[in-house]
């Protein structure tokens, strides 16, 4: 047996896990879940879980390429189209959060007939979940968007307002935790926002771990004193920096690691600390290619001023996530617009759990119609003053089709939007091109038990070298029966994130090379690093993947994230907020995506789609 035969052995590449379960007999180690040997599809996607979203983990191989062909010009010739005769008030692109209360929207205010379009096997886009059976255990692991926060009693927001409408409670239960062990209830906040929300293990070069570091003031750090005073500095001894007045503008005009280093005066080590979490949680890139109102945003040190450790104090307490992620809102709202979609009364155990009735979401007796699996390649105007209308042209099993609308809303992602509207102005289509989107990869891995992390006495782990920066587990939400109890020895998902910045390249450069990256690897290249990462860090605490890790799935997000850089947000003497003049609403044409808030959480996409569902409303 040779070396590389032995490790793969060793991280349990040969093991027949989820994975690789329809397989028969031969050698394993290149082969995905349910496909022949050989099937480059099968071999990018890799297992895709259970359930309804088993394929639709992230962009899959078919929606990959779809957007391709768009972006290539391969619908540029529409002379063969079969006209479905179908004529609606509003027909909506993207069935994402955005474009979901973008139909909601219509619908409600406007009594509008809806088609909604997505090029996704199922609604949701980056709010889905990866679903697992392990055990006799039901375990769901967030694929995207993920946490929300609980509304206060005197929020008006867009989102409140339709939280409440959608009947979503306001309280939620999770299981209780083994004593002296503290776990987040969702995944982003314990990598920087509230470090009472988990006990978090950092992992260094030397192999040591510590606990917790900055309640100790880096004091069991291996890291030279003058990183230890920088990145104190930085996080810790906080001091105003720049104007009062005008203050968003003046941090508009620079990066993020300009305010660091020029400002601040600090050295590069906190930059490469909090580059991760910027790229992982939120923009895609580093702290040198985004806005530093964008780090406000986020109340980066600096650019936001707050005292303490902890710059949203209560964290651990008001953001909570659901057993998918933010899929759980994406359900209710399938739900409220198709309330076939989705098996099971209004309540939070049926939304959550039910099962998905792909085949009553484009029921024509349905008031409002999603079609899955459509993508949208053109938008255009048709006609002129009454007799005004858009002509949308998707392609449905490699077939073209057209119906008509007296409005549209573009709830996709500015990457798609500015090849499927043929007419758009010049100026617009300018503004859209220097919007840069970033990709990121969610793993989520099922894992038999979490005894290992128990050991440690950690529920999130944050490493400085290898794959990945930032991994943990979560404390599950209550939604009935069946939900697994948070113990040591029975199954969790684990989720980790990882994602592809390069420092010292701008945005746009950064987010090509990290697509690159993430698109050319298959699954099994991606399977190897994951395993050999987990192995490093938790092999010590008794972690063995061979025997651990049940299912691993993938979920690539290749456009996952924007990067606004500076000039996004405010007007300049020498040019307009680019952010603000994409998403003008052109003739009958409107544009609704949580991008033009310079920040992609499900908040932004309910404000934004309803904002456009209003502007296609008011065209008719």
């Amino acid at each position: 047996m040779s070396a590389g035969d032995r490790e793969s052995k060793l991280l349990g590449m040969d093991v027949a896990i989820q994975r690789r379960d329809f397989i028969v007999g031969g050698a394993l180690a290149a082969t995905v879940s349910g496909c022949a040997q050989g099937d480059p599809d099968a071999e990018w996607n890799g297992y895709g879980g259970e359930g309804p979203y088993s394929a639709s983990n992230g962009n899959v191989a078919a929606t990959r390429d779809a957007a391709h062909e768009l972006r290539d010009g391969l619908h540029t010739d529409l002379s063969s189209v079969i006209d479905t005769g179908e004529r609606y008030d509003v027909i909506v692109i993207g069935a994402g959060i955005a474009g979901l209360t973008a139909a909601i929207t219509c619908r409600d205010e406007g009594d509008a007939k809806c088609l909604v379009l997505d090029n996704h096997p199922i609604f949701g886009g980056e709010a889905k979940e990866n679903e697992f059976h392990v055990d006799g255990r039901r375990l769901f692991g967030p694929q995207g968007s993920n946490d929300f926060g609980l509304l206060a009693a005197d929020d008006v927001s867009e989102h409140a307002k339709l939280w409440r409408r959608l009947g979503i409670p306001g309280e939620f239960e999770f299981a209780p935790q083994p004593a002296n062990f503290l776990a987040a209830r969702e995944n982003f906040v314990p990598m920087y926002w509230n470090l009472d929300a988990a006990t978090i293990g950092y992992f260094f070069e030397n192999g040591a771990m510590a606990r917790d570091i900055w309640q100790s003031r880096l004091a069991d750090t291996p890291w030279p004193e003058e990183i230890k005073q920088d990145l104190i500095r930085w996080r810790l001894d906080r001091e105003h920096v720049g104007p009062t007045e005008n203050r968003d503008r003046w941090l508009d005009s620079m990066s993020y690691g300009a305010l660091m280093s020029r400002e601040m005066g600090l050295g590069p080590a906190p930059q490469r600390f909090i580059d991760p979490v910027l790229a992982t949680s939120a923009y895609g890139v580093t702290a040198d290619a985004i806005s530093a109102y964008a780090a406000a945003q986020l109340r980066m040190p600096g650019a936001a001023d707050f005292d303490g450790v902890n710059p949203l104090p209560r964290a651990h307490e008001t953001y909570l996530s659901f057993p998918g992620g933010n899929s759980g809102i994406a359900r209710y709202l399938a739900k409220r617009l198709v309330p076939q979609a989705i098996d099971g009364p209004d309540t939070l155990e049926g939304v959550i759990t039910g099962r998905v009735n792909v085949a009553a979401l484009d029921n024509p007796e349905n008031a409002a119609r999603l079609r899955m699996r459509a993508t949208a390649v053109a938008a255009r105007h048709a006609g002129e003053g009454a007799n005004s209308a858009v002509e949308v042209i998707y392609v449905k099993d490699g077939r073209r089709y057209s119906a008509l609308a007296r409005s549209v809303v573009v709830a996709a992602g500015g990457w798609v939007s500015k090849y499927v509207v043929r007419d758009l102005p010049a100026a617009q289509r300018q503004a859209l091109d220097k919007f840069v989107f970033a990709p990121i990869l969610v793993v989520n891995v099922a894992l038999r038990n979490w005894r290992f992390l128990d050991r440690l006495g950690i529920s999130a782990a944050r490493w400085f070298e290898g794959f990945g920066f930032f991994a943990n587990i979560r404390r599950p939400m209550r939604v009935g029966p069946d939900t697994a109890p948070f113990d040591p020895d029975e199954p969790i998902v684990l989720t980790l994130y990882a994602s592809f910045h390069q420092q010292g390249l701008g945005a746009a450069e950064q987010a090509t090379h990290g697509r690159a990256e993430l698109l050319s690897a298959t699954f099994a290249d991606f399977e190897r690093r994951i395993r050999t990462q987990l192995a490093t860090l938790f092999a010590c605490a008794g972690f063995d993947p061979r025997r651990d890790i049940a299912a691993i799935v993938l979920n690539r997000w290749g456009h996952a994230l924007i990067a606004p850089q500076p000039g996004f947000y405010f007007d300049t003497p020498d040019a307009p907020a680019y952010g603000a003049a994409a998403q003008a609403q052109f003739g009958r044409i409107s544009f609704g995506h949580s991008q033009f808030g310079g920040h992609q959480n499900w908040s932004g996409a309910v404000a934004h789609g309803a904002r456009a569902a209003r502007e296609a409303l008011a065209a008719l």
